[in-house]
């Protein structure tokens, strides 16, 4: 199937340079359920070979084909498969949730035409606490389309969801406003969720202690962040002397 992309790109270099390059994209479509769209500019049928991995809190749970578009299973060359054989080693959808995977290598008589079209649609469940570190659902792999792809190889990744532990407000970085939402929703039962609460989610039964240790452990950082540490603001310096008053409580209850 590679090597069929690969020889549909170089006649789609002559025949159309102009024209975009198909994409992926990954789409968030609510309770705990997304899609995977590609989007062609060109006319012809169309070839893919994807594969989704999860990471972090995301487990997949069920993949499917969105067969009224994709109704050709094509043999196809997996990355989770060493080596790579003549006519591919796998065969339309493979899907290993024990594993966090799966592959698509499908085909499309029915497009022929520029537009988006969902390829898979697929469902996935969240636990808690988040670890640190990337959590979501990824994309990448080959899309082709008849007199339109410049090239055979294309890799695009996609993310679901990606928070960082302790970012309550979905920012991006973490800082005195998720403090603020911590401390302001402090012992409220879980669920529901707090308004304002747009990033990574509180546990149940309620907000504290988790909560509090994520913020702890990434003050001050974004997603990109170096390990450097660094400084305290004043509000972060307020509510360490809170939580150490808390525990000085805490070991005069137990002696």
């Amino acid at each position: 199937m590679r090597t069929l992309l690969a020889a549909v790109a170089m006649l789609g270099l002559s025949a159309a340079p102009s024209l975009a390059l198909p994409s992926i994209n990954l789409v968030d479509t609510g309770a705990n359920t997304g899609r995977l769209d590609i989007t062609v500019t060109g006319s012809g049928s169309i070839a893919a070979e994807i594969a989704l991995t999860d990471a972090g809190a995301y487990s997949l749970t069920n993949v499917a084909i969105n067969s009224a578009i994709f109704d050709t299973a094509n043999p196809g060359d997996s990355p989770f498969i060493e080596g790579s054989t003549e006519g591919g080693d796998s065969l339309g959808l493979t899907f290993e949730p024990e594993l966090g995977r799966a592959f698509a290598a499908l085909g499309s008589g029915i497009v022929d035409g520029p537009g988006t079209y969902t390829l898979l649609t697929f469902e996935y469940s969240v636990t808690q606490p988040w670890p640190l570190g990337f959590s979501g659902v990824s994309a990448s792999g080959l899309v082709a389309q008849a007199g339109v792809m410049t090239r055979g190889l294309f890799d695009q990744s996609g993310v679901v969801v990606e928070f960082t532990p302790g970012d309550f407000d979905g920012s991006g970085a973490i800082g005195d406003g998720d403090l603020t939402l911590l401390l302001s929703n402090w012992g409220l039962p879980v669920p529901p969720v707090p308004a304002g609460w747009t990033g990574i989610q509180p546990t149940a039964p309620g907000v504290g202690d988790d909560e509090l240790t994520w913020l702890l452990s990434v003050w001050g950082q974004s997603p990109a962040a170096t390990t450097a540490a660094p400084e305290p603001s004043a509000a972060f310096l307020v509510v360490a002397c809170w939580v150490a008053s808390l525990l000085r409580t805490e070991r005069r209850r137990l002696n």
